[in-house]
């Protein structure tokens, strides 16, 4: 487990999940800022959830298609440009309607319904047949950490830093993703 390649992909994906729950959290305290409607509020995690549910259906049809790599990569980068735009619109008020935020946030969803299975089909050509197990544990536990502590992190960082700030700190975050998936050196795809 010692691949750069396979290091490159959890740090990519790790710097991706991390992301995607912190901005989650900022839109979350955004939204509620501006609207007050526990209704929108309940959208979103359900709009996150439905769109990586919806490209999940189309994942076969990709991962036969293209290449992992570029799957993954184009996948991040997508999400980056996604969010960049929305960080934008937010921060500058430009999004009078919460239905246009909801869309990002299904459509960014929906970029990232891809990139989980293309991970777990890239797993067993970056580490050795005997390391597989290792890995998808260590990948496993990686990811699952990053879910329950990003919730709790992200409330901290939108009580300091508030929902805008940390919009911005999430594309940081997201921007590292596709620099990571292009160090990895994937022969078979």
């Amino acid at each position: 487990m010692k691949s750069r390649s396979f290091q490159m992909l959890w740090l990519g994906q790790s710097f991706a999940n991390l992301g995607d729950v912190l901005y989650i959290v900022a839109i979350i305290s955004i939204l509620y800022e501006h609207t007050g409607s526990a209704l929108f509020l309940a959208m979103l995690p359900f709009l996150n959830t439905f769109g990586s549910f919806i490209s999940g259906l189309f994942a076969p049809i990709l991962l036969n298609k293209y290449r992992l790599k570029s799957l993954l990569v184009s996948s991040q980068l997508s999400k980056t440009i996604l969010l960049l735009i929305l960080s934008i619109l937010i921060n500058l008020q430009l999004i009078n309607h919460v239905s246009i935020v909801l869309l990002f946030i299904f459509t960014i969803a929906f970029l990232d319904g891809w990139a989980r299975p293309a991970t777990s089909a890239m797993l067993p050509r970056l580490v050795t047949k005997d390391e597989i197990l290792k890995a998808n544990s260590f990948m496993a536990i990686i990811m699952d950490t990053i879910q329950l502590a990003g919730w709790a992190v992200g409330g901290i960082l939108v009580a300091i830093l508030n929902g805008h700030n940390v919009i911005w700190l999430t594309l940081g975050l997201v921007v590292l993703s596709p620099g990571m998936m292009l160090g990895i050196l994937d022969e078979t795809s």
